[in-house]
């Protein structure tokens, strides 16, 4: 299962907390009780090398052979 940030809206702690990715499990923060919610974050999608774009395409000029 994912780790994800939640956030508690009883005391605004941030928590890191394991959970299932459909979101329908209702979590409770440890400390106070409160409810958690599921803070917005980036995937971690990373493109790595010398490019994808245009810098890997042949020039318009040249052709095979």
């Amino acid at each position: 299962m994912p780790t994800y940030d939640y956030q508690c809206r009883k005391c605004g702690a941030v928590v890191e907390q394991v959970a299932p990715a459909d979101g329908r499990t209702a979590l409770r923060h440890e400390a106070d009780g409160g409810k958690l919610w599921r803070l917005f974050s980036p995937p971690g999608l990373v493109f790595k090398g010398s490019g994808w774009a245009k810098k890997d395409r042949k020039a318009e000029g040249k052709k095979n052979g």
